[in-house]
C-alpha cells in the first residue's frame, strides 16, 4: 500500500471505525513482502497492509497514522529491528510488534523481547503457517495488557479517592469534638476516634482498640452489672422498643480522663446490623457534658441564693430594729453603772453580744439586697496590698509566709475599692483559719483573654486543710460553715460570691484535702478608649 492510499485509507477509517486491522511491515526484502503479505491477506482476519523497507520510513509512518500491529525485520538498512524499536518507545508508542529475521540469535532474541517485542520468529523454520496465529495472539495481548493498564489506573484513581474520603470522614469524626467508639458482640472497642484517643489515651497502658469496653466505662475487670449493650445484643431491643425504629438510648456517666479529671459524660448508643439485619456492633457517641452539668449547678446556686437571699432580707428587717434598741439600752446602762461595780462585766457581755448580732444582721442585708456603688477604674494590686496590710499582724502570730506573684503591668478593672477589698478579706480570713499551725500563702495576678475579652485573674492558694469534695458544692452557701460557732456565720464566702457577680466576675474553687485550696477570680478588663 503506497503513502497515499494509506492517507485515504485513514480517513475512511475516521468515518468508518469497525473497519480491518492496520499491520505495518518493515522489510527490505521484496520477495519476502510479498509471501507474507500474500499468507496474511489470505488468513482469517480483515488486515490492512502498509509496506516500507526501512526503519526511518517505518518511524515516519508511525508518527502520522495510527497502526495496529507491526511486523519488523531485524535485518534493516542503516537501522535495525532493535533501534527501530527503542526509538520508537522514546517517541512514545506503543504498538504491539513482531520480530521477524533469517540471521537471528538467542542475544537479539532476549534484547528484543526486553525491550518489548511481541513475539520474535525465525524465517529459518516454519513460520508462515503459524504467522496469522501469532499476530492475532499479539494483538489479544495487546489489548489485555491496555484492558489491564486501564484498570491498574481506575483502581488506583479509585483507591486514592477512598483514602481522600476515609481522610475527610476522620476529619469530620474528629472535628465533632465527641468521641465515638465501635463495641462488638465480644464487648471490645474495635475502633475509637481521635477524640477517644486523647481523652483516655494516656490513661491506660495500652491502646483503646481491643480493650473491653468496662475496663474504659468502669475501670472494672468484669461485665457492668447493669449493661445496656447486654440487652441490646441479646433482644435487638433498647428500652422496650426495637432499634428497627430507630430509638436511640442515651445514659448520663462520669469518668476520669488522661489528666486525672472527673468529668461528666453523657452516651448515645445505637446498634449496628449486617447484611442479615442482625445486631452485631453498638455504635457509642460520648459527649463532654461537664459544662452543661457545672452550668446546672451554678444556677440552681443562684436560684438558692436568690430564695435565702429575700428570707434573710426579711428576717433581717425583723430583727434590726429590736437590736438596734437593745444596743442603744445597753450602752445607756454603761454609760450609768461604773466600770468597778458587779454587774458592769454582765452589761458588757450583752453590748458585746448585741454588736455581733447586729454585725450579722448588717451581713445579711449586705448579701440579701442589691447594692448601687460607685465604680471606677482599679489597679487590683494596690486592692490587695492593701487588704495584706489589714491582717499583717494576724500573719505574723500565725506564722504565715505571703508570696506575692503579680505581673508588673497588670489590666486595670471597673469596680468598688471597698467591695473588693471585702472578697480578698473573706478568702484570706477563711485561708487563715484553714492553717491553725502556720502554712504558706501564693497570691498571683495576671491578664488573660477569652473568646475576644480581656480578663485579670487573680489566684489566692493556701497549703491548708483543703476542701473535702462532699461539700466544696456548698461553701458559698448562706450560712453554711465548718468552723466552731464561735468562730463564723458562714456568711463570708456567699458574700464574696454575690460582689464577684456584680462586678460580672467569676470565682473558682480547686482544693484537694490535706493539699490546700486555691480560690481563682476574674474580672473583665476596664474599657478605655473604648479599647481593651
Amino acid at each position: 500500500m503506497t503513502i497515499e492510499k494509506l492517507a485515504l485509507k485513514k480517513a475512511t477509517d475516521i468515518q468508518n471505525p469497525s473497519s480491518s486491522v492496520s499491520l505495518l511491515m518493515i522489510e527490505d526484502s521484496p520477495q519476502d513482502q510479498k509471501i507474507i503479505e500474500n499468507v496474511i491477506l489470505n488468513g482469517p482476519m480483515d488486515i490492512s497492509i502498509t509496506t516500507v523497507t526501512t526503519g526511518e520510513e517505518g518511524l515516519q509512518l508511525v508518527g502520522k497514522y495510527h497502526f495496529d500491529i507491526i511486523l519488523l525485520n531485524y535485518s534493516l538498512p542503516r537501522m535495525d529491528g532493535l533501534k527501530f524499536l527503542s526509538f520508537m518507545k522514546k517517541m512514545g508508542y506503543n504498538i504491539p510488534t513482531i520480530m521477524i529475521t533469517e540471521h537471528g540469535n538467542e542475544r537479539i532474541a532476549v534484547q528484543a523481547m526486553k525491550i518489548g517485542v511481541y513475539d520474535y520468529i525465525n524465517k529459518c523454520g516454519e513460520y508462515l503457517p503459524k504467522l496469522n496465529l501469532v499476530i492475532q495472539r499479539a494483538l489479544e495481548q495487546h489489548e489485555i495488557s491496555i484492558q489491564q493498564e486501564e484498570l491498574k489506573e481506575r483502581t488506583s484513581y479509585i483507591n486514592k479517592r477512598l483514602q481522600q474520603e476515609k481522610q475527610k470522614f476522620e476529619n469530620i469524626v474528629s472535628a465533632i469534638g465527641a468521641g465515638l467508639v465501635i463495641i462488638d458482640k465480644n464487648f471490645r472497642i474495635i475502633w475509637a476516634n481521635r477524640t477517644m484517643e486523647e481523652w483516655f489515651r494516656s490513661t491506660f497502658d495500652q491502646n483503646l482498640e481491643g480493650m473491653p469496653c468496662h475496663v474504659l466505662f468502669q475501670q472494672g475487670e468484669k461485665i457492668c452489672e447493669k449493661c445496656a449493650l447486654k440487652k441490646i445484643f441479646k433482644t435487638g431491643v433498647i428500652q422496650g422498643k426495637n432499634f428497627q425504629t430507630g430509638v436511640i438510648q442515651r445514659l448520663k456517666h462520669s469518668m476520669t480522663n488522661r489528666d486525672g479529671e472527673r468529668r461528666h459524660y453523657q452516651f448515645t448508643s445505637t446498634p449496628l446490623v449486617d447484611i442479615h439485619g442482625k445486631i452485631n456492633q453498638v455504635l457509642c457517641l460520648i459527649q463532654d457534658i461537664s459544662h452543661q452539668i457545672d452550668m446546672q449547678l451554678k444556677l440552681i446556686q443562684s436560684e438558692k441564693l436568690a430564695a435565702i437571699g429575700e428570707l434573710a432580707s426579711g428576717l433581717a428587717h425583723q430583727l434590726n430594729n429590736p437590736l438596734v434598741g437593745i444596743l442603744n439600752y445597753a450602752q445607756l446602762l454603761q454609760r450609768k453603772i461604773k466600770p468597778d461595780e458587779p454587774n458592769r462585766e454582765l452589761l458588757d457581755t450583752v453590748e458585746r453580744g448585741a454588736r455581733q448580732c447586729k454585725d450579722i444582721v448588717g451581713n445579711l442585708l449586705n448579701f440579701s439586697r442589691p447594692h448601687h456603688f460607685n465604680y471606677e477604674v482599679l489597679d487590683l494590686r494596690n486592692i490587695l496590698d492593701n487588704t495584706l496590710i489589714l491582717i499583717e499582724n494576724r500573719l505574723k502570730i500565725k506564722n504565715i509566709i505571703i508570696i506575692i506573684d503579680i505581673v508588673n503591668s497588670l489590666p486595670l478593672i471597673e469596680g468598688n475599692s471597698t467591695q473588693l477589698q471585702q472578697v480578698f478579706l473573706n478568702i484570706l480570713m477563711n485561708s487563715l483559719q484553714a492553717m491553725p499551725e502556720g502554712g504558706e500563702i501564693k497570691i498571683s495576678a495576671n491578664s488573660v483573654y477569652r473568646h475576644k475579652q480581656g480578663y485579670c485573674m487573680v489566684k489566692l492558694s493556701d497549703s491548708g486543710a483543703g476542701i473535702p469534695e462532699s461539700i466544696k458544692d456548698k461553701i458559698f452557701d448562706p450560712f453554711f460553715t465548718t468552723k466552731d460557732q464561735d468562730q463564723g456565720t458562714g456568711l463570708g464566702l456567699s458574700i464574696a460570691y454575690g460582689i464577684i457577680k456584680a462586678h460580672n466576675g467569676k470565682i473558682e474553687v480547686k482544693s484537694v484535702k490535706g493539699k490546700g485550696t486555691t480560690f481563682i477570680l476574674t474580672f473583665p478588663i476596664a474599657r478605655q478608649n473604648d479599647n481593651y
